[in-house]
C-alpha cells in the first residue's frame, strides 16, 4: 500500500527580515563548491585579499570562478574534507575587519550573448539547487533559437527554509532587473518567476 503525506510547513522565518551575518575568526573557503570541476587557488598563503576577489580559478568548461567574501590575509591553504564530504582544497582567511573592495569589483562590459555568459560565469554564480550547477553553462544552451522561455523557480521544496521568499520580497528589482538582462542578451521572449501558493506576497 502506498501512503503519501504532505510535511507540514514550518517556515517560521518568512516575515523576518534578512540579518547581515557578522565577521567570523575564520573563512574557510573550499575550491569545490558546485557540481564541475574543482577550481585552482589564485592566491597564497600570506597574501592580502580582498572582499570580492578572485581566489580559485575555474579550470573546466563546467565551472565557477570563486571569490573572497570577506578581507584580510590568506593564512592557510590545505586540503580537508569539505562539507561535501570528499577531501578538497580549503583557503583559509583570516578577516581584518575592513571588508574593502577588490579593484576587480566592477560591472561587467556586456556587448553581445558571448560578452554576457562570460561576465556571469566570472561573476561565479551557480545555482541554489543540490548540484550548484554553474549558471554561464546554463545559459550557454546548444540551440538557442529554440528556447523561448526563461522559468524562474521561487518555490522552495523544504519545510524549513524561506530564502527563496525572502530575497523575491527584499531584492525584488535586482532579480527583475537580472531577468530583463538573461532575455535581451539571450534573446528569450519571455519570464515565467514560478512562486507558491501560499506566498502571494
Amino acid at each position: 500500500m502506498l501512503f503519501r503525506s504532505r510535511v507540514k510547513h514550518c517556515k517560521n522565518t518568512a516575515g523576518q527580515d534578512i540579518i547581515p551575518m557578522s565577521l567570523p575568526e575564520k573563512v574557510f573557503i573550499p575550491m569545490g563548491q558546485h557540481i564541475g570541476a574543482p577550481c585552482q587557488p589564485v592566491v597564497a598563503v600570506g597574501e592580502q585579499v580582498k572582499l570580492g576577489q578572485k581566489t580559485g580559478e575555474a579550470v573546466k568548461y563546467v565551472g565557477a570562478p570563486i571569490h573572497s567574501s570577506v578581507s584580510g590575509e590568506v593564512t592557510g591553504i590545505r586540503q580537508e574534507m569539505s562539507q561535501m564530504g570528499v577531501i578538497d582544497t580549503i583557503i583559509e582567511i583570516t578577516p581584518d575587519g575592513k571588508q574593502e573592495k577588490a579593484d576587480s569589483v566592477v560591472p561587467p562590459t556586456v556587448t553581445d550573448r558571448e560578452s554576457f555568459i562570460k561576465a556571469v560565469r566570472e561573476s561565479g554564480v551557480v545555482g541554489l539547487g543540490g548540484a550548484t550547477f554553474p549558471m554561464s553553462v546554463k545559459f550557454d544552451v546548444k540551440e538557442p533559437l529554440k528556447v523561448d522561455t526563461f522559468i524562474i523557480n521561487g518555490a522552495e521544496c523544504e519545510p524549513y527554509i524561506t530564502v527563496d521568499h525572502r530575497n523575491m520580497l527584499t531584492h525584488t528589482q535586482e532579480i527583475v532587473d537580472g531577468a530583463r538582462a538573461v532575455l535581451k542578451w539571450l534573446d528569450i521572449e519571455r519570464c515565467i518567476i514560478g512562486i507558491e501558493t501560499n506566498k502571494p506576497d
